[in-house]
């Protein structure tokens, strides 16, 4: 017969996160992410069990107990683009190191980084990593004119899961940022019209094993990246936009994605040397379009991005 307790709302989902003052030790949050909105949070263990599986030897075919493993554990979760939001304190775990509202690429500056304890709670109860970084970041729109997203997924060491009160959520006071009337040049040079376009970050994350630890592991850590971008301009002629004899040429060229919240608040996605790795046919509403994807290499000052937030 099945229990009388009331179920769990899908909606009652809080997200925390606290930069941690000793990087993989946990310290807890108790609020929500400022002036944040997070969609599709998610957290669980990841694959405690593997690499533990046993099968008994002799006669008998079937399986044993598996043996558990290092106690780790993900999250993922979806979050809009906003001025004066977490994204900064989000990217201190993603392999960039974050001042005064910029935020610089440092992938393999190890000592620069910064790990997170993560909270979900979930209609009274609590899930949460600690030691966690970022292993994957990819900011696009969700279509053109719509608002910009941020889609996030972290790795770290699973802290279990308890009973705990909903903490008290905070009000989002600004505005989404869309992708409309963005700045797109390269080189300082407008290029063809652009609908959709994508930044992934590419951190690089690996386990920080610790066999003295009762979880086996210290943190998670972002060890390197490998940044892309995509856009889709619309074709042209070879003398309006050689869009393939800028391909054959291998050249790195500087572009610069700006995007604004429409009250003054401004976000500038800097990619100083941005070098095209392919160009492929695609259409958008019957119009011809050359697909690149550019690969951001590092300069003297970053690892290739640099995004800078600035108040109106």
């Amino acid at each position: 017969m099945s229990d009388n307790f009331p179920p769990m709302s899908i909606r009652q989902a809080i997200l925390g996160a606290t930069v941690e003052t000793v990087s993989g030790t946990a310290q807890l949050p108790t609020a929500a992410l400022n002036n944040t909105v997070v969609y599709d949070a998610k957290m669980m263990a990841d694959g405690l069990f593997e690499g533990g599986e046993s099968a008994p030897v002799g006669n008998f075919g079937g399986t044993e107990p598996s043996t558990p493993g290092p106690q780790k554990g993900k999250a993922s979760f979806r979050t809009e683009l906003r001025f004066g939001d977490a994204t900064p304190t989000l990217l201190s775990a993603a392999g960039f190191s974050v001042a005064g509202g910029v935020a610089t690429a440092d992938y393999i500056n190890l000592a620069n980084h910064q790990t997170l304890t993560l909270a979900l709670w979930e209609g009274g109860r609590r899930k949460h990593l600690f030691g966690a970084s970022c292993s994957k970041c990819e900011i696009a729109p969700e279509s053109n004119g719509q608002r910009i997203y941020l889609d996030w997924e972290f790795s770290g060491v699973w802290g279990g899961v308890v009973n705990d009160a909903m903490p008290a959520d905070t009000t989002v006071t600004t505005a989404a940022m869309r992708s409309a009337g963005i700045t797109l040049t390269e080189d300082g040079s407008e290029i063809p019209q652009v609908s959709g376009w994508s930044v992934d970050l590419g951190p690089e994350t690996n386990q920080r094993g610790d066999a003295t630890s009762p979880t086996a592991l210290n943190r998670y850590q972002v060890e390197d990246g490998r940044p892309k971008l995509k856009l889709d301009p619309e074709a042209r002629l070879v003398d309006q936009y050689d869009a393939y004899g800028l391909l054959l040429a291998g050249g790195t060229h500087a572009i610069v994605l700006g995007l604004s919240d429409g009250a003054g608040n401004t976000c500038t996605i800097s990619m100083p040397r941005a070098q095209r790795m392919s160009v492929t046919d695609a259409e958008r509403e019957k119009k011809r379009v050359d697909e690149v994807e550019f690969m951001l290499h590092r300069n003297a000052a970053s690892a290739g991005v640099v995004i800078t937030f600035a108040a109106a």
